[in-house]
């Protein structure tokens, strides 16, 4: 909850600080201050995009699979990868759709086919086609 995630952050804040006692450091208001409102903003960040993905999985059905398809998608850009990797992430949402396609309210008699060997699948082509894209010559 939100008392304790803030009690544990007043004891690691009192730590560090008699960490910087102890190497002969300096004790400025500045950056506490500073580190305080960035970790409050952060938080507040924190909550909305929690917010808006508790709304969006009651409007939309799972938007994990979705999130997980952009967090890949960011994953290509941040390591600049190639094509192959593209194609990697191309066959990951065909098999997270096709994972969706296996499991039906009336009938969860694949379930285990659908979130456990599928997900394994899905992460071993994954790394295959990362791996690929990394170790072949471009």
């Amino acid at each position: 909850n939100l008392f304790s995630c803030l009690f544990s952050f007043a004891i690691e804040l009192a730590v560090l600080h008699v960490a910087v006692l102890l190497f002969g450091g300096t004790l400025r208001i500045g950056p506490l201050a500073t580190t305080i409102s960035l970790t409050f903003l952060l938080a507040v960040f924190a909550f909305g995009m929690a917010l808006l993905s508790s709304v969006a999985t009651v409007y939309f059905r799972d938007t994990q699979h979705l999130l997980t398809l952009v967090m890949l998608l960011g994953v290509l850009w941040v390591f600049d990868l190639g094509r192959l990797a593209v194609v990697g992430v191309v066959l990951v949402a065909l098999l997270l759709r096709y994972e969706h396609s296996l499991v039906r309210a009336d009938d969860l008699s694949k379930l285990d086919a659908a979130f456990f060997a599928m997900n394994g699948v899905i992460s071993v082509v994954f790394f295959i086609f990362v791996a690929a894209d990394l170790l072949l010559p471009k």
